[in-house]
């Protein structure tokens, strides 16, 4: 029996050093079933303090995660923002460039209309 309680506390302890909830709440389970064993109480509460540790520091990636993401995402808007201001201005400006170049010049039709009734054509 104490063969076996021993390699009970010497699994839980392999598993006690993980930084996986899952591995070490086994940890806790394994020590339990020898509470009584070496230090096992002792070492079971080490594991539940090992999990809020891990649980606080998880909670504070997935704040910071969150943080980040919302920095990106307006990020991402103000460059799409610019870049369609750009390209509106880039767009106006060819639309400008192409009317100027493809509308009738008022003064050089007047004076072909006038230079054709002199002539009579």
């Amino acid at each position: 029996m104490p063969e076996r309680e021993e390699q009970i506390y010497k699994d839980a302890i392999i598993l006690m050093k993980s930084n996986d909830i899952n591995l070490i709440l086994s940890a806790v389970e394994y020590f339990n079933s020898i509470s009584e064993y070496k230090d096992a109480a002792t070492k079971k509460q080490e594991c539940l303090d090992k999990i809020k540790k891990i649980e606080i520091r998880m909670e504070k990636d997935r704040k910071y995660m969150k943080a980040n993401i919302v920095i990106i995402c307006i990020s991402m808007i103000a460059i799409l923002a610019i870049l369609i201001v750009l390209i509106s201005a880039m767009i106006y400006q060819h639309n400008n460039v192409v009317r100027k170049f493809t509308e009738v010049d008022p003064v050089t039709t007047s004076v072909a209309k006038e230079s054709e009734n002199i002539t009579g054509n």
